[in-house]
């Protein structure tokens, strides 16, 4: 009697998916392709808008091998992610991305806001002010990770 009843459940499961798959007006390849179009289109606009950041971020500095390194977004970015994991904001990764974003832009207007001198950009001033910005955070990483463990 076990047999019969998953040999029965088999078939359902099998007759179902089929149903599912090649049934009625279900254009399967159609959906994959809107899927797949879906994150080519994502793709394709987060690359644009990386390349356009890292032209930007050349553009500001006069520097052809200026990266976010250089000037200390990506510690602050890395720094706002540790501290949504910090503050247990984790389990929502939205949160985190945030964080991360947040404080980036905050150091990247605090290193323009404080290279400003007598009204002009100084381009020394701003790869400095990321370089210790940078250390800094990464310094401010390390510590509290070493809470986390």
């Amino acid at each position: 009697m076990k047999i019969k009843l998953l040999i029965l459940s088999l078939l359902i499961i099998f007759v179902s998916t089929g149903y599912l798959l090649w049934g009625y007006g279900v254009d399967i390849p159609g959906k994959i392709f809107f899927l797949r179009l879906n994150v080519i289109l994502q793709g394709f606009l987060v690359s644009s808008i990386l390349s356009l950041g890292g032209y930007i971020l050349q553009i500001l500095l006069a520097n052809p091998l200026a990266e976010p390194y250089l000037i200390g977004v990506s510690g602050a970015s890395c720094f706002g992610a540790t501290m949504a994991v910090f503050f247990n904001l984790s389990p929502l990764f939205v949160f985190r991305s945030v964080c991360a974003i947040f404080t980036g832009i905050l150091v990247t207007l605090l290193i323009i806001i404080l290279s400003i001198r007598k009204k002009f950009f100084s381009v020394v001033v701003a790869i400095l002010l990321g370089v210790a910005f940078n250390s800094f955070f990464s310094s401010l990483i390390i510590l509290f990770q070493s809470f986390l463990l």
